[in-house]
């Protein structure tokens, strides 16, 4: 390749380095050449330096000169200069001495220099000192330089090591080399600090042809062979082996650089950025181009460990085959997460953060739920639109060390299919299908041994079938759907002969026993907005038998006949001291467009209660009548509830007053007992 002088500025660094090192040699030779056959040894010192001053008009000199009349064709020169412009610490010069007296071609068969050195004046100089050589052209066999500082170009160091071999430089200053190597003891290319570098090449056309590329950086090491086009600036590999290569800052250094590869080899490398870090990167990478900072390739290997930064979400021991492109990265990934397998094919669109996933499988994981797990899946998934396509999972473990969630599930299994999540809420384009089959789930020391779950979400509706959920020794049934826009909705649950203690955890403050029958049954029409005021149904609780702890009932119809106001946190305090059973319960309740209405009766141990309730759902009023009746005795009591349904307000008024038997007011004289302050203090609690 042929490039002129003057398009010099816009090549490369070994362009511009080669260039003026050849021309620096041929003007050195081409003096020493004249001057060979007329000094001998030490005397060559002193004529050669007045000589080249006064032909040149420079200000040369020499520490010292080795020459012999042996050897005509070669000359050694000690720490030449010419002023601060141009300067080495050794320069060693073969000719071939036919071709100095030549006309047309100078023929230099070994050229080496030591520590050149040339400042910013030197290209100009040099130009105007060789535009009156009379050759037409000067090749160059070898040319060999040593501890040459270099800067320019992306590349910084202060000691190169160059061999060039078959230059050719023309009277137009135009130059061409055939081949070379090149090396670097300590720099930076781009900023991007570098132990050594070195490479052998070849010249054709716009291109060198690399071999032997070996560069320690990064914390490990790159090898390879490929080409580099000087005009465009782009490196074209054919192997490329990185060997743990730590990026740490992302790609954002290589924004300048262009590079592609055939094949490039990856052994235990690491990436990381702000999001996200690949450790253990093991594997090849074909089809592989670095451009703008951006990458395209298509990996196949394993990594160590994928960790999602900010989510501290972390999956190990993967196989992953990826494609990995500038808008989006698609692919699939086997591994380890939360102790147990995990596999899933998976798209990603980078410019609207949207994660499409199918063949998601999980098996024999721990879920241990923490405080910043939670975080970390809120943080994930508020941003994005995530697709679940197909989802499987067996075996899996829940364990939360959350205090506010005390949710622990020892196995559950299921299956989700088509599910959408769009910034953190479920949003179905088209039906999606949830089964669930848990084993023993505990919330705080409340259990459901057992729950199997259908749902059916699409954008218009929500249903949902549980046939069986069982708890320590009795079973439930749930079945519903929710009209998402607008249409029928319904929901029936249904229990008979249930165990209501079965019930009992420390998330109650009382405990209950006895067996009971429970359904309830709404349906409703019409638009989701309206769902409240457009429910109608029923639903009934009847048992024959139940005991209460805590709450002595017996109280309201018994003590002196005052009247007295309750806030419900207080009575319920008031009532805790004694149990009560509740014999031949039967309430029913039906709703009715917005409006709950509960009627009932059951018999304490010596009185039968009655009781009528309203709740409008639409105002959130309660109002409720209860009369408590002893006819043997004569004492009846009223009680009637009224206000907020978040802050009732509750009358008891005694009606009638016969046999004297304890009740509120004599509760009202032990206010002062240790016992019952700490009762009313765990009511509060």
């Amino acid at each position: 390749m042929v490039i002129p002088y003057r398009r010099v500025h816009k090549k490369t660094l070994l362009s511009r380095l080669i260039k003026w090192a050849v021309i620096f040699a041929i003007f050195l030779a081409i003096v020493l050449s004249v001057l060979i056959f007329l000094f001998n040894g030490n005397k060559v010192k002193e004529p050669l330096t007045d000589f080249i001053n006064n032909k040149l008009g420079t200000e040369f000199t020499v520490n010292s000169v080795e020459f012999s009349p042996l050897y005509p064709n070669t000359i050694k020169l000690i720490k030449p200069a010419f002023s601060d412009t141009l300067s080495a610490d050794e320069i060693y010069l073969e000719l071939d001495l036919k071709s100095a007296f030549a006309d047309k071609v100078l023929a230099i068969r070994d050229l080496y220099i030591k520590n050149l050195r040339l400042n910013h004046d030197a290209p100009e100089f040099l130009r105007q000192k060789l535009s009156t050589l009379k050759f037409d052209d000067i090749k160059i066999a070898a040319l060999r330089i040593d501890g040459t500082p270099v800067y320019g170009y992306g590349i910084k160091s202060d000691s190169a090591r160059i061999r060039l071999y078959n230059i050719t430089l023309n009277k137009d200053l135009t130059y061409s080399v055939k081949e070379g190597k090149l090396s670097f003891n300590k720099g930076s290319f781009l900023n991007l600090p570098f132990k050594n570098l070195s490479f052998a090449f070849t010249h054709e056309g716009d291109n060198l042809n690399l071999k032997d590329l070996y560069a320690a950086v990064l914390g490990g090491s790159i090898a390879g062979e490929g080409s580099y086009n000087l005009q465009k600036q782009t490196f074209t590999f054919n192997r490329l082996n990185l060997n743990k290569i730590i990026i740490k800052d992302g790609l954002s250094p290589f924004s300048s650089v262009s590079i592609s590869g055939k094949e490039v080899s990856l052994n235990d490398c690491l990436f990381t950025n702000q999001e996200i870090l690949l450790s253990g990167i093991t594997g090849s990478a074909s089809s592989f181009s670095l451009l703008h900072g951006n990458i395209t390739a298509d990996f196949k290997g394993s990594l160590d460990e994928i960790s999602l930064i900010k989510h501290r979400l972390s999956l190990t021991d993967s196989t992953v085959s990826a494609r990995v492109g500038s808008t989006e990265t698609a692919g699939n990934i086997i591994g380890s997460l939360f102790d147990g397998d995990i596999s899933f094919n998976f798209n990603y669109q980078n410019k609207d953060k949207t994660l499409s996933v199918n063949n998601f499988n999980l098996k024999n994981n721990k879920i241990e739920y923490t405080s910043n797990l939670e975080t970390a899946l809120n943080e994930f998934i508020n941003p994005r639109q995530i697709y679940i396509e197909s989802c499987n999972f067996s075996n899996l473990a829940f364990i939360s060390h959350v205090s506010d969630f005390p949710l622990n599930i020892l196995d559950f299994s299921g299956n989700i299919d088509n599910l959408a999540i769009i910034k953190g809420k479920v949003q179905n384009r088209k039906a999606g299908i949830i089964n669930l089959d848990v084993n023993s789930l505990t919330y705080s020391d409340f259990l459901l041994n057992k729950i199997k779950l259908i749902a059916t979400i699409s954008p218009e509706l929500l249903s949902l079938s549980a046939p069986e959920i069982k708890f320590r020794s009795s079973d439930v049934s749930l079945s519903g759907s929710l009209a998402l826009k607008e249409g029928p909705s319904f929901l029936l649950l249904q229990g008979k002969n249930f165990n209501l203690a079965d019930l009992n955890s420390n998330l109650s403050r009382r405990l209950l026993s006895g067996r009971a029958d429970i359904e309830v049954n709404l349906q409703s029409f019409g638009s989701f907005d309206k769902l409240i005021e457009n429910t109608d149904g029923t639903f009934y609780l009847k048992s024959p038998e139940m005991l209460v702890s805590n709450l002595a009932l017996d109280y309201l119809n018994g003590g002196d006949a005052k009247t007295r106001n309750f806030a419900v946190k207080d009575l319920s305090a008031a009532l805790y001291d004694k149990d009560c059973g509740l014999y031949d319960l039967n309430l029913l309740g039906s709703v009715k467009r917005g409006n709950i209405y509960v009627s009932g009766n059951f018999n304490l141990s010596s009185d039968n209660v009655t009781a009528n309730l309203h709740i409008d759902l639409r105002t959130m009023l309660i109002s409720a009548l209860c009369i408590i009746e002893n006819k043997l005795e004569g004492n009846t009591t009223q009680i009637s509830v009224s206000n907020k349904l978040n802050d009732p307000k509750i009358t008891i008024k005694p009606i009638q007053r016969g046999t004297i038997r304890p009740g509120l007011s004599d509760i009202d004289k032990t206010e002062e007992n240790p016992k019952t302050q700490a009762l009313e203090h765990a009511s509060q609690s």
